[in-house]
């Protein structure tokens, strides 16, 4: 069965749209030196048009991981990672549901 041409052209802009995404990232210990500025855990946020299984997503996920690592390794002795979250919605009112539904790899 074809679709029309409206219908492909629409099904192939919304496959390669771009959406955001955050990972947490958790301290596993403060250094004493920072602990008056460090934070206990933080967000990397990136960009992808792929889907969460695919080796293009763990590539752009670790290159925002390695961006926020480099800032917080002053502070930080080691992280932990932890959820991945994607944006459903838009920012208007910065309501808490901006960025609630977790990814699943599987």
């Amino acid at each position: 069965m074809s679709h029309p041409l409206c219908y492909t052209n629409h099904m192939m802009k919304m496959e390669n749209e771009m959406k955001n995404y955050y990972i947490e990232l958790h301290a596993t210990a403060i250094k004493p030196s920072a602990e008056h500025y460090a934070t206990a855990t933080c967000c990397a946020h990136f960009e992808s048009a792929h889907k969460p299984a695919a080796s293009e997503f763990a590539k752009e996920m670790k290159e925002a991981i390695d961006f926020y690592w480099n800032q917080k390794k002053r502070g930080w002795f080691g992280y932990r990672i932890g959820k991945l979250f994607v944006q459903t919605g838009t920012n208007e009112g910065y309501s808490h549901d901006y960025y609630i539904r977790r990814c699943r790899t599987n």
